[in-house]
């Protein structure tokens, strides 16, 4: 698949998501009208994984640092500095939310279908593990335990 070569060429993440979730399927005659997703090939697998790593590994890193930043005002007593830093922490988070939910349903719906063989599902079920620990690690509350047991399950799937 071209496509995954061409995500390079994109400037923008949403641009190349879109891409790949409009354009990586076609009608197929034995689907009838319905939209068929072909295996990737080892080699697109590894070049959508780094892509998505890419893109969240820099978002991950900047809520690491954003959040050390709102612990240190924090512990300085300096409110409106922690507000606006909590502001953007949070906005970083819904981006990162919606990367690891992206990802995770084009696994569950055009991914894991189509793999037909053990390799490419446990790649998968691995990658899905990867970006529901991602979510654990800023979700609070019953959305960490569930993004927890989500990392849990996938893991011992593959």
């Amino acid at each position: 698949m071209l496509m995954l070569f061409f995500s390079y060429l994109f400037h923008s993440f949403a641009d190349f998501s879109s891409f790949l979730t409009s354009s990586s399927s076609s009608p197929s005659p034995q689907s009838k009208g319905h939209h068929h997703f072909d295996e990737l090939t080892v080699e697109e697998r590894n070049l959508l994984s780094v892509a998505y790593k890419n893109v969240i590994g820099a978002r991950r890193a900047s809520w690491r640092i954003v959040y050390s930043i709102e612990q240190k005002e924090e512990g300085r007593g300096n409110a409106d500095h922690v507000f606006v830093i909590c502001q953007y922490r949070t906005k970083i988070e819904v981006d990162l939310s919606e990367i690891c939910t992206g990802i995770l349903k084009l696994i569950d719906e055009k991914l894991v279908p189509t793999a037909g063989n053990g390799d490419s599902n446990v790649f998968y079920l691995k990658m899905k593990g990867d970006y529901h620990r991602y979510l654990a690690e800023f979700k609070t509350g019953d959305d960490r335990k569930a993004a927890t047991e989500n990392t849990l399950t996938a893991y011992k799937s593959s």
